[in-house]
């Protein structure tokens, strides 16, 4: 149980400082499957500075900080930053 305990503190240390200093700087949605950063995604995501987000068959349509709305057609691909 000790070693489970120390294996997990661990992984949540290491997810922590992956993340540390990413700022979410909007959120996408789909109807149909997109992906985002390399993960397949159906719905809606988090975007952080750099997200690459690709489309296939879906649109998606991104909010992003300071009320900038963006909508992707279907096959394409944009990176995202917050500046």
């Amino acid at each position: 149980m000790v070693r489970n305990l120390a294996v997990a503190a661990m992984l949540v240390a290491t997810l922590s400082n992956g993340y540390a200093g990413s700022v979410a700087i909007g959120t996408v949605s789909a109807r149909g499957d997109m992906r985002v950063d390399q993960y397949k995604v159906n719905g809606n995501a988090t975007l952080f500075d750099g997200s690459v987000v690709e489309t296939d068959q879906a649109t998606a349509d991104l909010r992003l900080d300071k009320g900038v709305a963006v909508t992707m057609s279907t096959g394409s691909r944009a990176t995202f930053y917050r500046d």
